[in-house]
Formats: structure tokens, C-alpha cells, sequence
């Protein structure tokens, strides 16, 4: 064991050197760059380049010809990444002296405002806050001219920091709102969060603090839809920042019990020590001093760890609040500690102070130092002394280097092991609960009678569990690759890659079938042996043709081809489907992006940002072509190496079932119609799953009826006239948001409660929910119980409508609208008006009394009856007795004079309705005035 721990121990010291020696020489070719004559130059730049490159600096180079550029601007930006290299390893003084010489050679707007943006983090870093937000503007302006508005977006931000930082909280107020505004206007979520925190921190130095926990919570919100679940935690210490300062410290408790366990298990050390603190001042000032000591103390040791002495001093006189009553002799000396870190924080304010004034008088300085160094009998003395301090700040600064370079190398292999600890542990934890959920669903199905709803619905969970371990997967994998880990060796391989791509193509033929599409393979070159990671190129072909298959019309075919073209291989994938706008293939790549379409979800989950990283890790890229209605080709671009490895490839693989577009099990439940077909409910719901679930948690003996769209939806909507409507949200076509809006502006429909089940939970959603006229809205995954409760509560409401009208009617008298709702009041006093209309005509015809409504004969059945509880029959009868009932109280007309104005010309079958609805005659209900006031004469 020993032996393995100095071995271990002497590859670490030799990789070191060998990071160390790399450094070295980008520092000299620098050197030696300066130094250098015209046509040196270009050879030492073209060397410099391959260095950075080699040491995966960054992601993406210039692509610079070394024969051909300008040596203006070959100095430009060999100054300009000079500079970059010199910030990344803290050597500020020297990457501004070349950035600044960099910047009046700067030939575009991007690269001068990335320059800019250069001097403005390397100036912020000395503290010369002036001089920071002068470069920080000039970017900004640049920025403004191309009209980038995610770069512009970034300016802002970080004008906004520069104030915070500067104390002046005032003026980063007006810069931070801009930069959400624009954030949002490009629908960038990633830096609207953090634009989000920054607005909630000026606001609380403001003494803002409701808009500080506002904008710490549409933080919070922002990160929990992007699932950063490290960021919850600081934004709930955030959160609790401000109710804090609102006094609110049950908010503040219950936020900061939610932040701790977030931030134990993050690598947020300095916030989980903010949030101890934070947590002992509201215990402390509810009275709970041992408790609060506790807290304290563990903050003590995370910023005595880091040193962080303004923290520090926080935890001590927090512990001296604390302990002061219970431990006098202990509570004293945290106050003496913390008065020494007073003092400590105030001499280093003040040396900020100094030096933030002494950078806004440099030029000054400058010009006074010229001025005697005129005088010619001091210059030798002067230059002899600048001499000696430059070779001691040189000895200083190498040393500093040395220093900065060791803990460099450290920190290096700390995050290299906490990201291995991560993504193993991220794995694990979710890959634990799957197996037990595939497992016990496997269980159920074997126990299961075939055919039965709980066998069923095993299969639901297999194919959703299976569904969901390979979209962790494509996360991890995502992940992974942006992070910057690099390739181990052992992934690559060496064989025929268009072989290998074949084999793939036929492997989803089956799959292909299914849906009546065809994979058409066509090779130019017959085989093609290079260096490749059989799993990236894998994962590149099936989701491109699982999308391809996803979205082709059927009886169509994908074509898949392949050529080599001057040391490259390039693949193209083409299908026959409905295309994308210029707004679709911009976004297209975005992870979980979702265009809107006519026909069908255009969207690519993460599936295609997967396959672009997956070629840029191959140093390959990728293009697509694609106009609406003329299909969509991507286009792979991968080089043709054999330099990793010389592992041949055996060809085994094995497709991912859960990039299929649909399971042939997935299919819409069938209508569902009862023998009674009173209570007709429609279910609008995209996933037939969940319109599947909708139905089994809703009682038996109504009818049901299901659409898979919007637009289906309203179509069967105006076809049935349901009772009640349950729609999702997100949706093909037509929303539900429009669906809703539609259905309550149509006059047929208008009286039918609709119920959203959508997985958009946003406050914002559930008021655009309500304003279109929904009667309730539910998140999903939501309870079955409840859903159940709204349907039938609404049913009940509708069913108390229509008794109240039923009762009017039974009882003789003319029911009142008023008892009406808005939208079924002015539908019945159009239809009696048409009533009347017909019977002055002398006869009610219903094919008429339909057309005049524009309705048919069963759209208006349904509606009457769904408004009053009557048919249209009895709807129209109850009209008849009323105006009869008029006529024979104010008029002396002939009985059947008054039956012809009612519309009917049979006198005897208008005494029959009259008698069965009154309970008298035409003859006797004229009379019975009469007949009372005899009564009383005789009395």
C-alpha cells in the first residue's frame, strides 16, 4: 500500500510539472512574441494558438490564417488572449497592459466588445471601480449597435454588480431592470435568474426589501423550472434576507429550514455559513439563544475555514448575542474577537478606499511623474531605482505565481473529484427508486389477470419509468459534456464508421415500419475507417431518426447518406416532414425547446442539444436545412482521424426504445357513451395516458368522450354539447387556453364548466387560466379525489341552476333570468323572442325555431336542456301556457283566438296542454275572477 501511495504520489508531482511547463511556455511565447521581428511573429503567434488549444483554454478558437492577416491583426489578438490567459491566472496588471494595447486594434464589434468586457472584470478585480464601469459602458454601447440582446443582456448585469460592488445601489437599479427586461425579451431563463438574485441583492442594500423577496422568489422559481437544485438553496437564503429585514422571521425561519439541507448537499459552503447566521439572528430574536449558539457555531468554523473575516466577525457577535446570559466568560471573548475583526475590516476598507483613489487620480500622477522626470539631473537616479523595484516586484510576482499556480493545480483536483462524486451519486439516486419502481411494476404485471385496468396499467408505469431513465440518462450526458470533462482514451475505437452507421439504420427499420415510413441508406464511399466513440456516434444517428420518424407523414421516406469530402465524413438525415420556420431552426438545438405547429408537438426534448454537443466533442459540427412544408435535412460534419487509438470496434450496440415517438399501446380511450346519456363529459388531453387516468378517477354511468387536440376538442364540443370539459393546457393546434376562450365565446357552448389540468403552475398561468373563463384549475400530477370533487361540484351547480327554473315552472309562475348566469340569460331571451316570433306567425315550427337559433334540432335539445332542465318542447310549451295565460287576463279574445295566437290551431288540444299545465280550462281560468268576487259578495 505504501509503494501504490509514492507512486501515486510521484505521477501527481510529474503531471503537475508537466501542467506547470505548459504554462511556462505560453509565458514565454508571449515573451518572445514582443520581442520578436515581422515575419517571427507569425510563427511564434501560430505556436501560442496551438498551446492554447492544447491546453483546452477555451472552447472555440478564432480561426486565424498566420500568412494572410494583417500583422495589425495578429498583434490584436495575440494581445487580446494574452490578456485572457493572464486574467485566468490572476496576473491582472499584465493582462490589462494588453488588453488595453489590444483594444484600438480591435476590427470588430464583437471582438472590441468582448475586449472591453475583458478590461472591465480585470479593472473590477483591482477595485478601480471607475475604470471598470467605463469599459462596462463602452461594451455595453457596442453591444447595443450589433443588437445581441443575450450580450447585451450581460452588460447590463454586470454595469449593475459594478454599482452594487461601488456601494451605490441607486444606480445598478436601473441597469439590473433593463437587463431582465432584455433577458426576457430573448426568453434567456439561464441569465434571468441570475439577473433576478442581483435585482434582490440591490434592492435589499436599497432597504427595498419586498422587492428584494420578489425578485428572490421569481429567482427561485426560474431555478426550480430549470432544475438548478444547487441554486435553491441561495435563493432561499435570499428570500430569507429580505423577510428578515421585513421582520417577518417566521418566513425567514421556514425559508431558511428549507435552504440548509439544499446547500448541505451542494458545494455552496460560504452560503450554507451565510444561511447559519442568518438562521441564529432569527433564533436569537425569538428568544431561542441555545439554539441560535448552535448555528453560529457552525458558521464560525465554515468562515474561519475560509478565512472570510467579515463573515466571521457576523458569526462572533452573533455568538456574543447569544451566549452573553447563559456563558458570560465565553460570550466575551467572541466580543473581543469580533472587535478585532472590526478593525481588521476596516483597515481594509480603508486601503480600498485609498486605492480606488488613487486609480482616479492616475492620470494626474502621470502627468506630474513626466514632468520631473524632464529634469535631466535626476533621471539616472530615478531610472536606477525603478530598475531595482521592478527586480524585486518581479521576484515577488514569480513567487506569487508559484504560489497561485499550487493551489491552482490543488483546486483543479478537488472539482475534478467532486464532479465524479456528483455524477455518481446523481446516478445512483435516481437510478435506486427506478429499479424499485420497474421492479414492483413488473411484479404487478406478472401477478396481474391479462387485459384487466391494473395490468394496464403496469405497462403505463414500465414504458413512463423506461421513458424517464433515458431522459436521465441524455442529462448526464449533457451534463458531462458541458462541463469540460475531457474524452478517456478507452472511448474511442477504429473501424469502418459507415458500416457501423448502417447497421444502426436497420436496426430501426422495425421501428420505421410501424409508423409506414421507409430508411432509405445510401453510401457514396462503401466504407470509411477512422477514429470514432462508437456510443456519441450512436446516440447522433437514433435520435436524428427518431425525430425524423417522429415527425415524417406516413408512406414517406428518410433518406440517410454518407460521403467523404477532403478528409471529412459528412452524414445527412432527410425526411419529408412539415419543415421549420427560421425561428424554429434557430432554437431548434436549445434544450427543451418547443415550436408551436398546426399539426403536431414540434419539439426536441433535449435529443438534439445531445447530438450537437455530441459532435462538437468529436470536433465535428452540425447544419441543418429545412423550410415549412419541404422537410428538414441535418447535416454531420466529423474529420477523419486515426490518431486516438488503434481499438478496433466490435459493432455491438443496442437501441434506446424510449426515443420511439409512441408506444403502439399508447392509443386515445374510445368514447365511452351510457345507456341514459345525460351527463356527457369531454376530455381534451394530448398524453393518452393521462386522458386514460382523467377517466378512471370520474364516477360510472356518465358518458365519456375524448380528443387528443384542440381543435378535435371543439369540433366534438359543438358535435355533443358535453356537460363539462376537462382540458390540459399544452396542447397541438389549439391550447387550452384558446379552447377555453372559445368555447366561451361561442353562443352553443358558453354554459359548460371547464376544468385546466396542466402541468403550467406558475401563478401567471393560473391567472391567464382563470381571465379565459376557466371554472378550475388543477396542477398536475394532481389527486384523483379532488378532480373527481370539481366535476361533480360543478355538475351539482349546473343541476341547481336548472331546478331553480324547473321549480318556477312546476309552481305556475314565469321564471326570472336573473337566476341566470350572464352568458345563459341572453341565450333564453333570444330564443323566446324566436318563440314568440313563430307563434305570431300562427305556428311553432322546430326546424325553423333551429335554423333562427342556428343550431340544429339536437345542439339546441342540449342546450335548453342543459340550461333549464327542460326540452325544447317543454321549453316552448311553458311559453305557450304564459302568453295564453296573458291574453286571457287582459283581453276578452275568443279561446280559440287566444290558442291561434299561441300557435296552435287545435282549440281542443290547446284545452288539453292549457288544463295538464294549469290545472283548470282556458273557460275557468278567465272565469275565476269572476267566481271569487261573487263568493265574497255572497259573504
Amino acid at each position: 500500500m505504501y509503494v501504490k501511495r509514492v507512486i501515486l504520489y510521484i505521477i501527481m508531482v510529474m503531471l503537475a510539472g508537466v501542467v506547470a511547463a505548459q504554462d511556462e511556455k505560453v509565458d514565454a511565447l508571449l515573451q518572445r512574441y514582443d520581442a520578436a521581428n515581422e515575419s517571427s511573429r507569425r510563427i511564434i503567434a501560430k505556436e501560442f494558438f496551438e498551446e492554447l488549444r492544447a491546453l483546452e483554454f477555451v472552447d472555440k478558437m478564432p480561426k486565424i490564417d498566420f500568412n494572410s492577416h494583417s500583422l495589425d491583426t495578429l498583434n490584436m489578438l495575440v494581445n487580446y488572449w494574452g490578456g485572457e490567459w493572464l486574467y485566468e491566472r490572476q496576473e491582472y496588471d499584465e493582462a490589462i497592459r494588453r488588453a488595453e494595447f489590444a483594444l484600438p486594434m480591435c476590427n470588430t464589434d464583437e471582438v472590441r466588445s468582448d475586449c472591453q468586457s475583458l478590461l472591465s472584470i480585470l479593472y473590477f478585480r483591482k477595485s478601480n471601480y471607475e475604470l471598470s464601469l467605463k469599459y462596462a459602458q463602452q461594451s455595453l454601447e457596442t453591444d447595443k449597435r450589433m443588437g445581441d440582446k443575450t450580450r447585451i443582456s450581460t452588460a447590463l448585469n454586470t454595469i449593475a454588480g459594478i454599482y452594487l460592488a461601488a456601494k451605490q445601489p441607486r444606480e445598478g437599479e436601473r441597469f439590473i431592470l433593463e437587463a431582465i427586461s432584455n433577458s426576457t425579451a430573448a426568453g434567456d431563463s439561464s441569465r434571468m435568474v441570475i439577473q433576478c438574485g442581483m435585482a434582490s441583492e440591490i434592492y435589499h442594500s436599497m432597504g427595498n426589501d419586498v422587492k428584494a423577496l420578489d425578485y428572490a422568489r421569481r429567482a427561485f422559481e426560474i431555478d426550480s423550472l430549470m432544475g438548478h437544485t444547487n441554486k435553491l438553496g441561495i435563493r432561499l437564503s435570499q428570500m430569507a434576507t429580505a423577510q428578515i429585514a421585513m421582520e417577518n422571521y417566521s418566513a425567514a425561519e421556514s425559508s431558511l429550514r428549507r435552504a440548509i439541507p439544499i446547500l448541505k448537499a451542494s458545494p455552496q459552503v460560504t452560503s450554507l455559513g451565510i444561511s447559519y447566521n442568518q438562521m441564529g439572528h432569527v433564533l436569537n430574536i425569538t428568544g431561542r439563544h441555545q439554539q441560535a449558539a448552535n448555528y453560529y457555531g457552525d458558521a464560525l468554523k465554515i468562515f474561519q475555514e475560509k478565512k472570510d473575516i467579515y463573515n466571521e466577525s457576523k458569526s462572533r457577535y452573533g455568538l456574543y448575542e447569544s451566549l452573553r446570559n447563559s456563558n458570560p466568560s465565553e460570550a466575551l471573548v467572541h466580543l473581543q474577537k469580533y472587535t478585532e475583526l472590526k478593525d481588521s475590516l476596516y483597515q481594509r476598507d480603508l486601503e480600498r478606499s485609498l486605492s480606488q483613489y488613487s486609480a482616479k487620480y492616475q492620470n494626474e500622477e502621470l502627468q506630474m511623474q513626466n514632468d520631473r522626470e524632464k529634469e535631466k539631473s535626476r533621471m539616472i537616479l530615478l531610472i536606477g531605482l525603478l530598475l531595482v523595484a521592478m527586480l524585486l516586484l518581479l521576484i515577488a510576482v514569480m513567487l506569487y505565481i508559484y504560489s497561485l499556480r499550487k493551489k491552482r493545480n490543488q483546486l483543479q483536483k478537488e472539482l475534478l473529484d467532486t464532479k465524479e462524486r456528483f455524477y455518481t451519486n446523481f446516478t445512483h439516486e435516481f437510478r435506486t427508486p427506478l429499479t424499485i419502481i420497474h421492479s414492483a411494476a413488473q411484479d404487478i404485471l406478472r401477478k396481474a389477470k391479462p387485459d384487466c385496468d391494473v395490468a394496464d396499467d403496469a405497462v403505463t408505469i414500465i414504458r413512463h419509468q423506461t421513458g424517464l431513465l433515458s431522459l436521465i440518462n441524455q442529462i448526464l450526458s449533457i451534463t458531462k459534456l458541458t462541463s469540460g470533462a475531457t474524452i478517456i482514451s478507452q472511448e474511442w475505437k477504429h473501424g469502418d464508421i459507415v458500416g457501423y452507421i448502417t447497421m444502426i439504420c436497420q436496426s430501426m427499420q422495425t421501428y420505421a415500419a410501424d409508423r409506414r415510413l421507409t430508411i432509405e441508406m445510401s453510401n457514396k464511399d462503401a466504407e470509411v475507417d477512422m477514429d470514432f466513440i462508437p456510443e456519441y456516434i450512436l446516440r447522433i444517428v437514433q435520435n436524428l431518426l427518431s425525430n425524423a420518424i417522429k415527425f415524417s407523414p406516413e408512406d414517406s421516406t428518410i433518406i440517410v447518406f454518407t460521403k467523404r469530402v477532403e478528409g471529412r465524413l459528412q452524414l445527412y438525415v432527410s425526411d419529408q416532414g412539415s419543415g421549420m420556420n427560421a425561428d424554429q431552426k434557430a432554437n431548434i438545438f436549445k434544450p427543451f425547446y418547443q415550436a408551436p405547429s398546426d399539426s403536431m408537438h414540434i419539439g426536441t426534448g433535449i435529443g438534439l442539444s445531445l447530438v450537437k454537443l455530441s459532435v462538437e466533442a468529436l470536433g465535428g459540427s452540425i447544419d441543418l436545412h429545412s423550410a415549412p412544408g419541404h422537410g428538414t435535412t441535418f447535416i454531420i460534419d466529423l474529420p477523419i482521424r486515426a490518431e486516438h487509438t488503434d481499438k478496433p470496434f466490435n459493432g455491438n450496440f443496442s437501441i434506446d426504445s424510449a426515443l420511439l415517438y409512441e408506444d403502439p399501446n399508447d392509443n386515445l380511450p374510445d368514447d365511452e357513451v351510457s345507456e341514459a346519456d345525460e351527463v356527457r363529459i369531454l376530455i381534451v388531453e394530448d398524453t393518452h395516458d393521462v386522458a386514460k387516468y382523467i377517466r378512471k378517477q370520474l364516477p360510472e354511468g356518465f358518458s365519456y368522450y375524448f380528443a387528443d387536440n384542440g381543435e378535435d376538442g371543439l369540433k366534438k364540443a359543438e358535435e355533443l354539447v358535453p356537460d363539462l370539459i376537462i382540458t390540459d393546457i399544452m396542447m397541438p393546434g389549439i391550447n387550452g387556453y384558446e379552447l377555453c376562450r372559445r368555447v366561451r365565446g361561442s353562443e352553443l357552448l358558453n354554459h359548460i364548466p371547464v376544468v385546466m389540468v396542466t402541468a403550467k403552475v406558475t401563478h401567471d398561468d393560473r391567472i391567464r387560466g382563470l381571465e379565459v373563463g376557466a371554472d378550475a384549475y388543477l396542477e398536475k400530477p394532481f389527486h384523483g379525489d379532488e378532480l373527481a370533487l370539481r366535476v361533480m361540484k360543478l355538475l351539482e351547480q349546473r343541476e341547481m341552476l336548472r331546478r331553480k327554473w324547473s321549480v318556477a315552472v312546476d309552481e305556475g309562475k314565469s321564471p326570472e333570468l336573473d337566476c341566470l348566469s350572464e352568458t345563459d340569460a341572453p341565450f333564453l331571451t333570444k330564443l323566446t323572442d324566436c318563440v314568440n316570433g313563430l307563434m305570431q306567425g300562427g305556428k311553432v315550427d322546430f326546424k325553423e325555431l333551429s335554423y333562427a337559433m342556428c343550431l340544429s334540432r339536437a345542439q339546441l335539445n342540449r342546450k335548453v336542456k342543459a340550461i333549464t332542465g327542460l326540452t325544447t318542447t317543454e321549453f316552448v310549451l311553458n311559453i305557450r301556457i304564459s302568453v295564453a295565460k296573458q291574453l286571457l287576463d287582459t283581453t276578452k279574445m275568443p279561446i280559440y283566438e287566444v290558442s291561434m295566437a299561441c300557435g296552435i290551431d287545435n282549440v281542443t288540444y290547446f284545452n288539453t296542454i292549457f288544463k295538464k299545465s294549469v290545472g283548470m280550462t282556458p273557460l275557468q281560468y278567465r272565469d275565476r275572477n269572476k267566481s271569487a268576487e261573487a263568493k265574497m259578495a255572497e259573504s
